[in-house]
């Protein structure tokens, strides 16, 4: 094997001598590191090439060196990183790639580097965002997005690094024939038969869908995830009989049942798209998950290669097709090269997703707590059981562990649950004083953070809890009841589930108060009416009466008066008798308007009376109406200027701010669409307060 040896300046010194070893470390789109041995002098930063056995010059950078003084001389041991990892001092501020093919996505990834495109397979089309990464992180999340595997080499003119490219591949490595039988021709191996179930029924969720408001604009939640049950006889899960058989779980009556697992494809909006594959993965979990570690003398093997492994250490012999997951090369001796064989490359991602379900059946998610049991008769939660699962939760994460990137620019420390930050579901960054964590990314590949910290509290958009108590509002989670106010007898508000009071300023309840108003209105209204009547009847019975006697008055003096004139002759009778009904049709009809003028004058006053009355019950029930507004949909609390509200239904309260459900309370369960507590809030008897600016503490508090 021929070495050249460059200085940090990148100009050629010469071939590098008396190597005493030489390996390359490559994992299948992941680690590259160079281990070399060599009596000559060597520096920090200078580089090494050599030609792989594909013909290509491969460039590692030396980043340490131990020297040992040695009876030849000095002897200097190597690490030393592939060249490509000098990317990550190249950075993108903000790039996007939509709808278009990976080697386009790949040249925007490259674009503040020196790496030029490669030989970049048909890989269909993508969307990818590259925001505030490192163009190493950018092409990671390539791979991620197009599911392909990246290869780099570089090329050499003459003692000239003339470029450097970068490959993505739709498969590296080939399936050349190779078959190993376990304890055959597999000398000094190392096998894990790891310990994650065999699933052999797996259930298959896309993904979410988007809600919408009412104003039609998406709110960026979304709903229940795609499932592909229409499609697949109403089942929405795929099972595996032939692995049921094997590696079910046994019956008392000696038959086998299904181990189900799940599987979520975030990226995936179709059924038919969905139901492939959930087959695809229900093919790779419904074998053990086994690695085997191992050094094959007189084997041409290539990173990436299929094998055939037939292993007979299992009843029936496991039949399994694996791939060279990691390759340990010996530079010096190609026969002594080391190769990690699986039929997955290992991850941690499952074993979270575990931990995730356990911890939600006891957030009441997919789980109900025995109240009886676990919550004390004073609304606490047993000791002995908060022991129980902490100690739980701390096995399992203390077997989980993590993988942690410190970042050189300034972004702190992120952990995640897998060893390539691309391929992982979770982490959380750590910052100056606060934190913020993340079990979900956008649809542009961005960490959807949803839950953050620091000395002043936390912010989430998910609260998960037994009970939220703070000054005089106690809210229980558990069965969606709320109190505001010092007792259910002496509150402001109460909710209890299903009915809901709330107590005005003068300590009566609305629905008091909205009844005695309505008697008290129609009392006064039947009142005022009733006097009204009784008042233009009496008026008019008086003038009846009033008109009778007179008219009998006149009639009888009228009668007296013609009997004495009956002596007077026709014309004389005639004028008399005219003159007297003339006056006496005025009398009449002067009699007859004064009296119509007092009723309507005490008519007048008294509709005026209870026109003043009606006005001042107006004034009363708008005062009432600008707090409180009443229609077929429910009852709205609060001035309509403001923007906070309160909204009841019969089924539902909800609080309202600028018109928006910022969360509510329904089915025995509250809803927040966003909290700050700014102080504490207490869970069971744990306390969690701000101690400083910089420190949050968990106590318990008895």
């Amino acid at each position: 094997m021929r070495f050249l040896l460059f200085d940090r300046d990148e100009q050629y010194i010469g071939p590098l001598k008396q190597v005493i070893s030489a390996r390359n470390r490559e994992v299948l789109n992941g680690e590259n590191v160079l281990t070399i041995s060599t009596l000559q002098h060597v520096e920090k930063n200078y580089r090494i090439l050599y030609k792989d056995e594909c013909g290509d010059w491969q460039e590692f950078i030396i980043r340490g060196i131990d020297e040992e003084k040695i009876e030849d001389g000095i002897k200097y041991s190597v690490f030393a990183e592939s060249s490509f990892y000098e990317t990550l001092g190249d950075y993108i501020e903000d790039k996007r790639a939509y709808e278009t093919t990976a080697n386009v996505a790949l040249a925007k990834a490259l674009e503040p580097t020196r790496w030029e495109v490669g030989i970049v397979d048909d890989l269909g089309l993508g969307t990818v965002n590259f925001y505030h990464i490192s163009a190493k992180e950018a092409v990671q999340r390539i791979i991620s997005v197009w599911k392909c595997e990246l290869r780099t080499r570089v090329t050499v003119s003459g003692n000239t690094i003339t470029h450097r490219y970068v490959d993505l591949l739709a498969r590296r490595g080939a399936d050349r024939g190779k078959r190993f039988t376990y304890t055959k021709n597999l000398i000094n191996v190392t096998k894990t038969v790891h310990r994650e179930d065999v699933i052999t029924a797996l259930y298959g969720y896309g993904r979410g869908q988007e809600l919408y408001g009412e104003d039609g604009e998406a709110t960026g939640g979304y709903g229940r995830r795609l499932t592909f049950g229409e499609i697949n006889n109403g089942l929405n899960y795929v099972a595996n009989e032939t692995a049921r058989e094997i590696w079910g779980r046994n019956n008392q009556n000696g038959s086998k049942s299904h181990v189900f697992g799940k599987v979520e494809f975030d990226d995936c909006d179709d059924q038919v798209e969905l139901l492939n594959r959930t087959l695809e993965r229900l093919e790779e979990v419904s074998k053990p998950l086994i690695t085997y570690k191992t050094r094959v003398f007189g084997e041409n093997v290539s990173l990436g290669d299929d094998v055939s492994v037939i292993d007979k250490d299992f009843v029936p012999e496991l039949r399994l097709k694996a791939r060279v997951i990691e390759l340990d090369r010996d530079l010096l001796n190609k026969h002594n090269s080391d190769i990690l064989l699986g039929n997955f490359i290992p991850a941690i991602q499952d074993e979270w997703h575990r931990q995730a379900e356990f911890i939600n059946n006891f957030r009441s998610k997919q789980g109900v707590w025995d109240r009886s049991q676990i919550i004390g008769k004073d609304g606490t939660i047993n000791a002995q059981y908060l022991e129980d699962l902490i100690n739980e939760i701390n096995r399992r994460m203390n077997a989980l562990g993590g993988y942690v990137y410190i970042s050189e620019t300034g972004d702190g420390l992120i952990t995640y649950d897998r060893p390539n930050p691309e391929d992982a579901t979770m982490a959380i960054q750590l910052l100056g004083g606060s934190f913020r964590i993340a079990n979900s990314k956008l649809p542009n590949g961005e960490w959807n953070w949803r839950t953050f910290g620091d000395g002043n509290g936390f912010i989430a958009d998910a609260f998960i809890g037994g009970l939220l108590k703070g000054g005089k509002v106690n809210f229980d989670l558990t069965n969606g009841t709320l109190l505001i106010g010092d007792s259910i007898k002496d509150y402001r508000l109460l909710f209890d589930g299903n009915n809901l009071s709330i107590k005005l300023s003068n300590n009566k309840s609305i629905e008091t108060t909205l009844t005695e108003l309505e008697t008290g209105l129609q009392d006064y209204t039947n009142q005022k009416t009733q006097e009204a009547i009784d008042n233009i009847e009496t008026t008019l019975t008086e003038l009846e009466t009033g008109l009778q006697d007179y008219t009998n008055q006149k009639t009888n003096g009228l009668r007296e008066y013609t009997e004495t004139l009956v002596q007077l002759t026709s014309s004389e009778l005639s004028v008399q008798i005219t003159d007297s009904l003339s006056s006496l049709e005025e009398d009449l009809i002067q009699r007859f308007q004064a009296n119509i003028q007092a009723t309507a004058e005490d008519l007048l006053l008294t509709f005026t009376g209870f026109q003043d009355s009606l006005e001042d019950l107006s004034g009363d029930i708008a005062n009432f109406q600008t707090t409180y507004r009443l229609s077929g949909e429910g009852l709205e609390i609060g001035r309509a200027e403001d923007p906070f509200k309160l909204f009841l239904t019969n089924n539902k309260m909800s609080i309202l701010d600028s018109g928006s459900e910022v969360a509510y309370v329904s089915d025995r369960k509250m809803f927040i669409t966003e909290a700050e507590i700014t102080n504490s809030f207490k869970v069971g008897n744990h306390l969690i307060e701000r101690y400083n600016n910089e420190i949050t503490l968990v106590r318990w508090v008895g």
